[in-house]
């Protein structure tokens, strides 16, 4: 975020300044994926999965599109899980980082897929968009357990 504003605050010093989308889309795309990794460890939910290749047992991270229907508040595969995280926020980012019929910015930016034309203030204003929608998430400690979380 620091990255974002100083571009923003070179912009109001020299209207001529080209702003480096690039690096601040980049950044902000990881990183909320990293936040969703974060969130789902705190509230007990496995970021990771394990497959069987021939006679070895794999360990690797879960898909983004497995995490973000992991979180939702209640999952269909596990209907007593309960995460309180918005639905809406949930699709927005979804549509924002995963959705081939969305901006799909992860997949983009994880595979260098973006010519430099494609980077846009747009892109970075519903990153931010988003990284303040999950700054309203809190973890509560209810009745000594440590893994429910509460939203607003």
């Amino acid at each position: 975020l620091k990255r974002l504003f100083e571009e923003l605050d070179r912009f109001f010093a020299d209207n001529t300044y080209q702003c480096d989308f690039v690096t601040v889309t980049d950044s902000l795309t990881l990183k909320v994926e990293g936040l969703l990794r974060y969130f789902s460890e705190k509230i007990g939910i496995a970021t990771f999965k394990t497959r069987q290749k021939g006679s070895d047992k794999l360990v690797m991270e879960k898909l983004l599109d497995d995490l973000l229907a992991d979180i939702a508040h209640k999952p269909p595969l596990k209907p007593d899980q309960k995460t309180n995280f918005d639905e809406e926020d949930r699709i927005l980012i979804k549509y924002v980082l995963a959705e081939k019929a969305g901006l799909n910015l992860r997949n983009a930016v994880a595979h260098s897929l973006m010519d430099i034309f494609e980077y846009s203030f747009e892109h970075v204003v519903v990153l931010f968009c988003i990284i303040l929608k999950l700054s309203k998430y809190k973890f509560i400690e209810t009745k000594g357990d440590t893994n429910d979380s509460s939203s607003k």
